[in-house]
């Protein structure tokens, strides 16, 4: 008798690069769920002005294909329904997911960690924007002062733990933290930083050397952001 294969429950649809939809995808694959990665073809012209060539998203929105995501992505197809927002889409697929802890207060301390990682993304943004010498003494504020300072203040907000932000196992909060690194332009500079945090530093560690995590990092599309 012929073997036959279960549709996934989840379709994700975002530009082809990590952005917006890097946080939901690692959930799927840290959870080991199966989903469809569904990908507009994106080439960038200029990216601090926001310049690009997507002919296959344009198309799909002048058709109302993504009408129902008010003409954006990432947006999640799941239960005959299109779920839009990406913050919505990873809190959404945490809860359905198990990655939100274990009681209503730990899902809540893990939304509050992710909203701080959400603040600190939004503060480094005005630097990107920069150009030549303003953006290099931008950038050395940010990673030399601000950064450290933010992530020591969250630091202090954590109880003690030996391996995870919040709670006994993974959640939506040390994913974050792992897109947090991810979403840097320099890598290194963040992890340095890290460094000096004991508790963040566990999390990434942990997270990052997880099998699945890493055979998701190492054999995803190579992608421009």
């Amino acid at each position: 008798m012929a073997q036959t294969y279960q549709q996934p429950e989840f379709e994700l649809t975002y530009f082809d690069g990590r952005g917006l939809a890097e946080t939901s995808r690692l959930i799927f694959e840290y959870t080991r769920t199966p989903y469809v990665d569904k990908r507009f073809p994106l080439e960038i012209i200029d990216f601090n002005k926001r310049k690009f060539k997507r002919e296959e998203f344009d198309k799909a929105k002048a058709e109302g294909a993504l009408d129902l995501s008010l003409g954006k992505v990432p947006f999640l197809k799941t239960e005959g329904i299109t779920l839009s927002q990406s913050k919505s889409i990873e809190r959404f697929l945490a809860k359905k997911l198990e990655c939100l802890g274990s009681s209503d207060l730990e899902a809540a301390l893990i939304d509050a960690f992710c909203e701080h990682i959400r603040d600190v993304k939004t503060s480094y943004q005005p630097y990107r924007q920069l150009e030549g010498e303003a953006k290099q003494k931008g950038f050395e504020k940010f990673f030399g002062d601000e950064l450290p300072t933010k992530l020591q203040a969250l630091e202090k907000t954590l109880a003690p733990a030996d391996k995870w932000v919040i709670g006994n196992s993974a959640s939506l909060a040390d994913i974050t933290l792992f897109s947090l690194v991810e979403f840097f332009d320099d890598k290194s500079k963040i992890v340095e930083i890290l460094g000096s945090n004991p508790k963040l530093f566990a999390s990434y560690q942990n997270f990052s050397t997880l099998p699945q995590i890493t055979e998701w990092v190492n054999n995803r599309p190579a992608t421009l952001f």
